[in-house]
């Protein structure tokens, strides 16, 4: 258990793909406002979000911490289902093992 003072360290890459794939398998995952409406020039869908979660990773590593959440945001490197590469941001919540797409860009 970590205190008010004390910043978890964070997750591992292979924590956050486990979290990802049991949220995933129980639909248990959200996306902000952010995500899912801002941006239409990206031309990025859900679909593509869930296709490069699903598959194998370039790269996870941590992005940064959000002290309000208390919990850490991860950069997700993939591809989209056009197999164009694709970053993802999610903040993964360990505990509820959960997670929450913060945005998507392509490279």
């Amino acid at each position: 258990m970590t205190s008010s003072f004390t910043r978890p360290k964070p997750l591992s890459a292979k924590e956050v793909r486990e979290i990802v794939r049991d949220a995933l398998e129980k639909g248990v995952y959200r996306e902000t406002s952010h995500a899912k409406f801002d941006h239409a020039e990206r031309m990025i869908g859900i679909q593509d979000v869930l296709y490069g979660l699903e598959t194998d990773w370039r790269s996870c590593t941590p992005d940064e911490f959000n002290p309000v959440e208390w919990q850490w945001k991860y950069r997700i490197r993939t591809r989209d289902i056009d197999g164009e590469n694709l970053t993802i941001i999610v903040a993964v919540d360990p505990r509820s093992r959960r997670f929450e797409v913060i945005t998507r860009f392509h490279e």
